[in-house]
Order: C-alpha cells, then sequence, then structure tokens
C-alpha cells in the first residue's frame, strides 16, 4: 500500500480523534465476523500500517507514529511491508500475544481514552481494555468519512448435501439449543457448519458472509449487504436484514461466544432484555469433532490435494534442470495442478519461497524477479477446498537440484525427526497441545534451533479452526476425531527455511485403551536427498521407511 494512501487514512482518523478528544483509536484485522482472513481491501489495520499479513493488531495514537504489533512469523514479513517512518513494528517474543504487548504500550504511553471500532472488536478483548482505560465505541456511521477500501462479495451461499456433512441442520439445532434458548452465531465457518451450506464469498474459504440466530427449532440468517443466497437457502432458513429483527417473544435466554461476538452485536443483544448466557468456546468445541463422514470428507480431499502438491514439487525438480524458474512461477504453476485436481478454491494465499525468502514463515508475496539458485530450499505451503469445502493444508520443503551440504541436511533432518515424533506419539486421552509441542521440539533444540510459532492447529471448514492446538503453552485438550496440523520448522534469515507440515486426524489407539494416536491424512515423501539418516536413531528411521513405503504405494515417493 503506498505510504501516501496510509498517510491519509492516518489523518482522517486522527481527526475523528480529535473531535472526540480522544488519545487513540486500536485497530485490527477483523470484519465484522471477527473472520481471521479478511482481505485486504477491508481490513482497516492494513489501511493505517501497509502491513499485509493476516494476524496482528495496531494502534493509532493521536499524536505520533502508528504501531503494529506482530507475532514471530512475520517479523521479517512487517519490517519490508510497513512504511517505518510512520510505523513501529514491535515485535512480540513467542510467548506474548500480540494483544497482551497492545495493552502493555497503552499503560506505557499514559492514555486513558481509547476509541474501538464496534463492529471489528470482540467482547472480551473490550472488557480487557476497559480493566485499564475509558473505551469509546465507534460506529461505522463515526467512521463513515475515512476512506476504508470494501472487499467484493463473491459467490453465492447454497446447501451442501447433508451425506456430505453426517449430520442435518435440525440434529444440530436440537443439540445445541434447548427450548426458549436463542444461540447467536457470527464466525463464518461456524455459520456454515450449523447450515449445512458453502458460499465461497471470500477470498481463500468456503463460507459466507452471514451471521446466524439458532434456536431449538429454526434458524435464521442475517446476510451482509451484497451477500447472494440461492433459492434454496432461502426457502430453507428465514432471511433478517439485522439483528434487532430476531423474533424474542418465544426466547427466555441468549447464548453468546464473548470472545467471537463483536461489540456492536452484544449491544444489540442487550437491548432484547433477555438474559445472556456466555458459553465461549462450546460451539467449536463441537464443531471440530468430526464425524465418519467429516473425516471421509477430508480423506479424499488431501488425496487430491497430495495430488497437486507432488505434481508441483517434481515440477520444480524437473523444469529447473532446464531453466530458470520465479517463484511466482512455481506458485502459478501450483494452483494450475489444483485446478486439474478438481479444486473449487485454494484454502489460503500459497506460500512458495526460495532460498533466503523460504526463512520468512508466511511469505505471502512471491517474487517474479526471484529466481531458484542452485543450493537453495525452496518451500511449498498450499491448501485447496474440493467437494465438500472442507480445507486442505500440507508444507513440503525440497532442494529441487544440486549438491546439500552438511547444514541443508542437518536443518532439513532434525525438522522431519520433529514431525515423525509428534506424528507417532501415543498419548491418553484428553492430553493437552503443549505435550505434543515438546516432541516436536526436542529433537532440533538438542542442536540449538527452535521455532516461534507453534507445532499445530486445527483443520476444519477453515485452514486455521479452534478445539485443536499444538503450542508450547497450549491448555487444549486432545480429543478422537479432532484434526489438525504438526508442523515443525527451522528458519534462518539469510539462509533458508525448512517446515514440513502434515495434517492429522485424532483417533482412538486399535490396542491401548484411554489412549489416542494420529493417523496421516498427508501422504508426500520427503526428499531423500536432504536426509542424514545418522542424525536419526533406529525407531524414526523406522517410522520413515513405513510412511515413505505407503507414499510409494500411492505413487507420491521421490523414491527411484
Amino acid at each position: 500500500m503506498e505510504k501516501a494512501q496510509v498517510e491519509k487514512i492516518q489523518s482522517q482518523l486522527r481527526r475523528i480523534l480529535e473531535q472526540k478528544q480522544l488519545e487513540a483509536i486500536v485497530v485490527t484485522s477483523f470484519d465484522r465476523h471477527l473472520n481471521e482472513y479478511v482481505p485486504l481491501e477491508d481490513c482497516h489495520r492494513h489501511d493505517i500500517t501497509g502491513f499485509k499479513g493476516s494476524v496482528a493488531d495496531s494502534i493509532l495514537p493521536l499524536k505520533g507514529k502508528a504501531r503494529l504489533f506482530v507475532d514471530g512469523r512475520y517479523h521479517e514479513q512487517a519490517d519490508k511491508q510497513c512504511h517505518l517512518d510512520i510505523v513501529d513494528v514491535e515485535k512480540c517474543p513467542y510467548g506474548v500475544s500480540n494483544f497482551q504487548a497492545l495493552k502493555d504500550f497503552i499503560v506505557q504511553s499514559g492514555f486513558k481514552k481509547i476509541a474501538i471500532e464496534g463492529e471489528r472488536f470482540g467482547v472480551g478483548p473490550w472488557r480487557e481494555l476497559q480493566k485499564i482505560c475509558d473505551i469509546t465505541v465507534l460506529s461505522a456511521a463515526d467512521l463513515k468519512e475515512v476512506e476504508f477500501g470494501s472487499a467484493p462479495i463473491m459467490g453465492e451461499m447454497n446447501l451442501i448435501d447433508d451425506k456430505l456433512c453426517g449430520e442435518s441442520v435440525q440434529s444440530k439445532l436440537q443439540r445445541l439449543c434447548k427450548p426458549g434458548e436463542g444461540l447467536f452465531i457470527s464466525t463464518l465457518d461456524s455459520v456454515s457448519w450449523i447450515s449445512n451450506s458453502r458460499g465461497y464469498q471470500l477470498p481463500f474459504q468456503s463460507t459466507s458472509r452471514v451471521q446466524a440466530f439458532a434456536t431449538h427449532t429454526h434458524l435464521s440468517l442475517i446476510p451482509d449487504q451484497g451477500a447472494k443466497l440461492s433459492d434454496q437457502v432461502k426457502n430453507k432458513f428465514t432471511i433478517l436484514k439485522d439483528l434487532s429483527a430476531v423474533d424474542t417473544s418465544i426466547l427466555r435466554k441468549v447464548i453468546i461466544y464473548p470472545s467471537v461476538t463483536n461489540v456492536a452485536d452484544y449491544e444489540t443483544i442487550l437491548s432484547f432484555n433477555l438474559e445472556i448466557e456466555e458459553r465461549d468456546g462450546s460451539l467449536i468445541l463441537e464443531q471440530a469433532k468430526k464425524n465418519d463422514t467429516e473425516i471421509k470428507v477430508m480423506e479424499n480431499s488431501f488425496d487430491l490435494g497430495d495430488q497437486a502438491i507432488f505434481k508441483t514439487l517434481c515440477w520444480l525438480k524437473e523444469t529447473v534442470k532446464q531453466r530458470s524458474v520465479t517463484e511466482k512461477e512455481w506458485n502459478d504453476q501450483t494452483s494450475i495442478f489444483y485446478n486439474e485436481m478438481g479444486a473449487i478454491s485454494q484454502s489460503f494465499r500459497t506460500i512458495s519461497g526460495f532460498g533466503a525468502n523460504s526463512s520468512i514463515m508466511h511469505y505471502g508475496t512471491p517474487s517474479k524477479e526471484k529466481n531458484w539458485e542452485e543450493g537453495e530450499f525452496a518451500l511449498l505451503d498450499s491448501g485447496a477446498f474440493f467437494e465438500g469445502g472442507l480445507a486442505t493444508d500440507t508444507t513440503r520443503t525440497i532442494l529441487p537440484m544440486g549438491q546439500t551440504t552438511a547444514k541443508h541436511k542437518e536443518v532439513y533432518t532434525l525438522v522431519l525427526k520433529g514431525l515423525l515424533q509428534a506424528q507417532n506419539a501415543v498419548f491418553p486421552e484428553g492430553t493437552r497441545g503443549q505435550a505434543i509441542d515438546s516432541l516436536a521440539r526436542a529433537p532440533m533444540r538438542r542442536m540449538g534451533y527452535d521455532f516461534a510459532h507453534g507445532t499445530g492447529h486445527g483443520v476444519g471448514i477453515n485452514v486455521h479452526e479452534a478445539g485443536y492446538s499444538v503450542t508450547p503453552l497450549s491448555q487444549v485438550p486432545l480429543y478422537a476425531g479432532r484434526v489438525g496440523s504438526i508442523e515443525p520448522g527451522i528458519y534462518i534469515p539469510g539462509f533458508g527455511g525448512v517446515r514440513l507440515e502434515n495434517i492429522a486426524v485424532v483417533e482412538k489407539h486399535p490396542t491401548f485403551k484411554g489412549m489416542l494416536r494420529f493417523r496421516p491424512l498427508v501422504w508426500i515423501g520427503f526428499d531423500l536427498d536432504l536426509i542424514e539418516k545418522t542424525l536419526m536413531n533406529q525407531e524414526e528411521i523406522q517410522w520413515f521407511m513405513e510412511y515413505e513405503a505407503e507414499c510409494q504405494k500411492r505413487g507420491r515417493s521421490f523414491r527411484p
């Protein structure tokens, strides 16, 4: 984003702050659904900082520079994308959230009067800020003079066959709501899940730009302005113009999830004058528990995605023998192979980095100028949606051609060891995610390496889904039916990075009662030239050979 445009929007916001006698405005990365993946055209944090990453917090003071808070995935990227003479980048260390760093900055700066955007700020964070300063909630009308962008709404919300979902809408409603209870749902993947629908109305998502209000027997939908709904959807559900149109006459209670409800909607629900019950997390835990049908849909999707990825990796290995290949060309080729396999859409912006760029964890801007050069890692992180609209996500790193060095082999093999150790874990039901995370990090930590992101996230309708979390601090328990990633990495600025990512389903161990295990959904072989078996123990070698044998059986191994 051009510096002049960033400065213009900052200036427009500062005029509002001055008029209302406020000291700063906190600007999130979210839309009104508190959606993680917001198109840059609709991301107000991008408008005031120029930063293109998906996750960050920001604050714009009345005087002084804007401040951007980013985690370890974006430390390099933020410096490259922000205009550092008007934006300060605070690089949060692992274990310190962006929001905690933001709160600390507010206290250190002595700010007492802060503004937030009511439609783009969660109830939970709002309450946290109220503990340290006075908060003014700005409406969309208050900000109408600010020249924020807007994202076009694509696609049409359609029903998908219950046979692809494993459960009817009616059954879900009866499980989640008792008679007399209403349930407000704003998160896009949860609306898609409860309505058995998909819309592809935002880039890299199979969801629709719609909120929902559920009762024991009925589901009402509240579409964003301009969101298209099919006739099937209109005939099956009640369509409301806004949240205030909910029929409250049959209700005694409204259930909300405060961490995923924005302040503006919360204030509307308060006006219902009904009992409000907060059940943070309960809906997503139901959604994250995949039934047999959903797991089968994911198995089919990953089988198709694996084929696309393997073709892309082979294409690069063969093409660089004949001519130069740019990051952008490789990225585009990934899309071609996904389309050939029947992908409806990709599930996130493909990461395709060569050499030093492979060390940028969420490198989302492949270069048209950067050619692969001999001796460089090539990292590919990609995913897609196929029939059923459940996301895939896989990462492989290769050295396409040329002599491997001891450094290449050490880094790659340590990451592979971490993946194998976590993927082959046997653990009690309810084990916290941090226990699995420690298994993935242990081999590399013994050699002085670590990485500044979690080892695993949940995967479902969105490529990032709550209910499964494998990080050093994760207290999320693991249960059968959860699906998520295992993705350790090592990133060395100026040299390159390695990430190896499989998605696995948590399932009951077939032999040991009360124990769980992971079953991989991804079957793509590893780069054999990068593996130093002297760094592996016999158990790891056995796991590796068993995995490669299955990949070879499926035609997706680099073994000759």
